[in-house]
């Protein structure tokens, strides 16, 4: 073949559209933290020249009323699976048959069901190239799960962490080689220039969280212990918590009991989360377990300094005594010492503040990570793939 014939054949494949197809155990919410992150590429993508689909195996209220209007150029798919998937063996020839037909360049997925089942149903229906994601420490990982994620490695070309603490994770705990690993980090986006915080007019400073209160491991109970702490000595400062979840009513009769009733608000989940940050003085962020936060994310952004416990992807993010505090996970009184020395100083508050913000702009925007999974999609599409650097 000719040097032009090469060449021809190769911008004819260039002319089509990548076909991704997002395959995921659940979609609720564009507010959660992974679903946010997707929800980025789904908004996205398709205005880059990829063609989307999402193939949810659970369904949902949101799945069933809201995702066609949130995302009007993605096709949309569930398969009406139950949490247990043990139960909804049904789905797993509807699932090949979908891939098999709809024939996608590469087939995403997200969540443990789809990591594992669902990436060697993809390889088994001829897609040849699946990457899948890993989004935490892996702390409500069952042996099963991780033998799972061991077997389907081998059916896999890359799998994308989203940050260093998560890939290094993964590697030892599914023994993956590095190579095979790539780390790109959650995007936020960057509301137009930042000009620094002003005085809002509150007459009391205001320490938040905010946190899905469905999972014990966000450790929100801490939280509010270290705010009784501090409540005793500075009774005007008020403490803010944004996200709700199975375990609200028992983290209220906790603050409660603990004399914070007055002091303390649960806001519950709002769609409008960055008004609330805004008017925070304290962003926190005192999980047990924790991937890379959109939370810290959130609060750098509007430029608020951060107390963050020092696991997983946390300290990617946060400096300490830079960007914020880092103190130990499960320490009620780091926690709450770290709360009175910002509110203590209320200058090295606001100092930490504009350099959180700096943090955001030097390289976690949304553009930027759409930008990376679109070069990593891009590669793997070549005719002749090269091998990727575990650092995109």
């Amino acid at each position: 073949m000719s040097t032009d014939n090469k060449q021809s054949t190769t911008d004819i494949g260039r002319q089509h559209p990548i076909k991704i197809t997002y395959l995921v155990d659940f979609f609720r919410t564009v507010h959660a933290g992974t679903e946010k992150q997707l929800g980025h590429l789904l908004t996205q993508l398709p205005g880059l020249g990829f063609e989307v689909q999402l193939i949810s195996l659970q369904d949902s209220p949101f799945i069933k009323s809201e995702v066609r209007y949130t995302f009007p150029n993605v096709s949309i798919m569930s398969l009406g699976a139950e949490s247990d998937i043990s139960r909804s063996l049904r789905i797993i020839p509807k699932l090949f048959r979908e891939l098999r037909a709809s024939t996608p360049d590469i087939v995403h997925t997200f969540f443990p069901t789809s990591n594992s089942l669902g990436a060697i149903l993809a390889r088994a229906a001829g897609v040849k190239t699946v990457i899948t994601s890993r989004r935490d420490m892996g702390f409500n990982l069952t042996w099963r799960d991780v033998a799972a994620l061991r077997f389907a490695n081998f059916f896999v070309a890359c799998i994308v962490a989203n940050c260093e603490a998560v890939c290094q994770k993964t590697i030892i705990l599914e023994h993956v080689p590095a190579q095979k690993v790539c780390v790109i980090y959650n995007g936020i986006n960057l509301n137009g220039s930042y000009k620094g915080r002003s005085a809002t007019g509150k007459k009391s400073p205001v320490v938040g969280i905010v946190a899905n209160l469905n999972r014990p491991v966000k450790r929100v109970d801490l939280f509010i212990k270290a705010a009784a702490k501090i409540h005793r000595r500075f009774p005007d400062v008020a403490f803010w918590i944004l996200g709700d979840g199975e375990l609200r009513e028992e983290l209220e009769k906790e603050a409660t009991d603990l004399g914070l009733k007055s002091s303390i608000v649960f806001w519950g989940r709002q769609t409008d989360v960055r008004s609330y940050i805004s008017q925070m003085d304290i962003g926190v962020i005192c999980s047990d377990s924790e991937g890379f936060s959109n939370a810290i994310m959130e609060y750098m952004e509007v430029g608020l300094p951060v107390i963050a416990t020092s696991s997983g992807g946390n300290p990617e993010l946060v400096r300490d005594g830079e960007n914020g505090l880092l103190v130990p996970p499960d320490s009620e009184a780091s926690l709450s010492k770290a709360m009175l020395a910002l509110l203590l100083d209320p200058t090295l508050a606001r100092e930490m503040g504009i350099v959180s913000r700096k943090t955001i702009e030097s390289g976690f925007s949304v553009a930027g990570m759409v930008e990376k999974t679109r070069g990593l999609y891009a590669r793997y599409s070549e005719p002749h793939k090269k091998s990727l650097p575990n650092r995109i």
